[in-house]
């Protein structure tokens, strides 16, 4: 399967609200291999259609594009939580450390470097907090 960065932006504010005690500012371009302007248009984007809402958004010049995104008050929406489980075969009644490990299982299997290293890192801090 094909994640394109949005969809992947939006895979990792999904696990991440997993955890008991979500952190969304620890999501950012580095973690997850991609560069800043897009990982701040795929934020915009995810706002936009309703995916994710609570963004802080720096802008300014002359660019339609943030130029930084703040995420630290950052909510994945109905949406957006029906969104990646449609997308990734998820059972919303599933515990969230069925969810991250079946996300890691995928994406896994898919090469996304990126993400496998954080749904390790998601499951392990959902299962601490157990």
């Amino acid at each position: 399967m094909k994640l394109n960065t949005k969809q992947q932006v939006l895979v990792a504010i999904y696990m991440e609200y997993q955890k008991d005690i979500p952190d969304m500012s620890l999501i950012n371009a580095e973690k997850l291999g991609i560069g800043q302007i897009e990982f701040n248009t795929a934020i915009d984007k995810l706002q936009n259609e309703g995916y994710i809402n609570g963004v802080i958004f720096i802008r300014g010049g002359d660019t339609p594009i943030p130029l930084d995104v703040l995420l630290a008050e950052t909510k994945i929406t109905r949406d957006g939580l029906h969104y990646i489980e449609k997308k990734l075969t998820i059972e919303a009644n599933l515990s969230g450390e069925e969810k991250v490990r079946n996300i890691l299982e995928k994406v896994g299997s898919w090469g996304f470097t990126q993400l496998k290293e954080i749904a390790s890192k998601t499951l392990a801090e959902v299962i601490k907090g157990m």
